[in-house]
């Protein structure tokens, strides 16, 4: 464990494992320090590689609409994480808006989806895009060299840009997020061009078994995180998914308020994705775009670590999300091992829906199941989800019943969103999900979980690579046990990669039980 304000590290098989505590600056700082050469590379890569790629006309109009969004979401993060984000910065030696918009990028890029119509006739203007253009051509020949010191670039051109408010003749393609991916825009001649096509995805998938379905004597909570932006004007080289990969860390945290908790993420992030507490809570998240969204609310990965940290049961992680003003559309499973149950919460900025699991099982990818949130998301849903979808109810043996329901919640048992749901009402009518309504499924262990996660076949009738559930975006994936507290990683870099479990019963031991010790 962190001792005398020093970060514990421990490389294991394609990640390391980073163990920090204490209160909000100092176990950011220790954070920091420890990491300070992996996250100055990735601060690097993210302003070098990604937002100055293009050169610094675009670069600073970039920077600068990048950190208006910030600017909005700021106010909703508590200040106990924005010191921790501080201390982060002060210990790698960064700038604070650095480890912020490390933190807030999801949410930032569905932002930008958000506002491309608004910036694209500014950008499209004859006397702008001959602006841009102009700077193109003169940059063309050394755009690498103008890009080398992209650290340095950023602090003058991006600071100018947010302290006047404005885009210097840049432009920020229009990258707009449809059916759970982010389309990818190109800038030609300095105007801004969007294809209906995508290539990237968020593909993540997620199952929770209980009771009887589960062969661990608790729950069984797995996931695959799937990340791969491929937008031409954002990520055309697929930096991102690369670095994450690459980076891949197990934070053990210790606080000295709240729950000690292990999430799985990356240098600088205080902010997280998957994470599992001493309470016996394990989360996963999965992205679920809806077509309203916004930059007023808290960043998830921030109200994730909330939930991370503070919530004991399953009811207190649904207190959370429900009284958090939230940003963009989400799927987050949860299991807990004290109650041997499971959530699903799907939500967006305005509503939020509860799925249970029905016969034991419990399955989530990247649509909406319950029709109160899913009204929001026509249109917008990813067709791999679906298929994903039925492909985890195909291994666990979801059953003929459960798998018919599918296009109106899954078979699973949904909580109203609010009293008087008269969508969910009729939905629990049609489908008569009940709790009682068993299958004779075969209870699943850790290593059917785990070699779950790496599976490729495909649902029939499915043709792409991302209907997998291991497939190309594929970052990690892991397996946690919140009953012992025990949790498997395995890192997607190499294929060789083997699962390495984690025993984190004593790590994760509540800092009041040693003491009484």
């Amino acid at each position: 464990m962190a001792g005398g304000g020093v970060a514990r590290v421990e490389q294991f098989d394609g990640f390391r494992v980073v163990e920090i505590g204490g209160e909000p600056y100092a176990r950011g700082r220790q954070h920091g320090v420890a990491l300070r050469p992996e996250i100055r590379t990735l601060r690097d890569r993210l302003y070098r590689d990604i937002i100055f790629r293009r050169g610094r006309a675009v670069g600073a109009g970039f920077s600068g609409v990048l950190y208006a969004i910030l600017t909005r979401m700021h106010p909703f993060i508590p200040r106990e994480l924005r010191a921790e984000m501080q201390g982060v910065a002060d210990g790698a030696g960064v700038a604070y808006r650095d480890i912020l918009l490390v933190n807030c990028f999801d949410d930032v890029l569905h932002t930008l989806g958000r506002i491309g119509p608004l910036v694209a006739p500014i950008v499209q203007h004859r006397f702008v895009a001959q602006v841009i253009e102009r700077a193109n051509m003169r940059r063309q020949p050394a755009t690498r060299a103008a890009t080398a010191d992209g650290a340095a670039t950023h602090e003058v051109v991006g600071h100018r840009a947010v302290a006047h408010g404005a885009v210097a003749h840049g432009a920020v393609a229009h990258g707009e997020v449809a059916h759970g991916e982010v389309a990818h825009g190109a800038v030609a001649t300095g105007a801004v061009a969007t294809e209906s096509a995508t290539r990237g995805a968020f593909a993540c998938s997620s199952f929770v078994l209980t009771g009887d379905r589960s062969a661990a004597g608790g729950p069984i909570h797995g996931r695959n995180l799937d990340y791969a932006v491929h937008d031409d004007f954002i990520d055309p080289d697929n930096i991102v998914p690369t670095t994450l990969r690459e980076t891949l860390t197990v934070f053990v945290v210790r606080p000295e308020r709240g729950e000690p908790f292990a999430a799985v993420g990356w240098p600088g992030f205080v902010g997280l994705v998957t994470a599992m507490n001493g309470a016996g809570i394990s989360l996963a998240c999965m992205t679920s775009t809806v077509a309203r969204e916004t930059p007023n609310g808290t960043p998830l990965l921030l109200l994730y670590r909330l939930v991370a940290q503070y919530a004991r049961s399953l009811d207190e992680a649904e207190w959370l999300l429900r009284g958090a003003k939230r940003t963009i559309g989400n799927n987050l499973s949860v299991a807990s091992g004290r109650e041997d149950d499971g959530r699903l919460f799907e939500f967006t900025p305005r509503r939020i829906a509860t799925v249970r699991p029905r016969d034991g099982l419990l399955r989530a990818t990247n649509h909406f199941q319950h029709p109160w949130t899913s009204e929001e998301q026509a249109g917008w849903v990813v067709g791999s989800s679906e298929s994903r979808w039925q492909r985890l109810g195909e291994l666990f043996g979801a059953g003929a019943a459960a798998e018919a329901t599918a296009g109106a919640g899954g078979g699973t048992v949904v909580d109203a969103a609010e009293a008087g749901d008269i969508a969910a009402s009729a939905f629990l009518a049609e489908t008569g999900a009940t709790a009682a309504s068993a299958t004779a499924a075969r209870a699943i262990d850790a290593d059917a979980a785990r070699a779950a996660l790496v599976d490729t076949c495909r649902i029939a009738g499915a043709q792409s690579d991302w209907d997998c559930l291991q497939n190309p975006g594929t970052v990690y994936g892991t397996v946690a046990e919140p009953a012992r507290l025990a949790l498997s990683v395995r890192a997607h870099d190499r294929p060789d990669r083997a699962w390495v479990e984690l025993d984190l019963s004593d790590a994760l031991r509540p800092l009041r039980e040693n003491a009484v010790a």
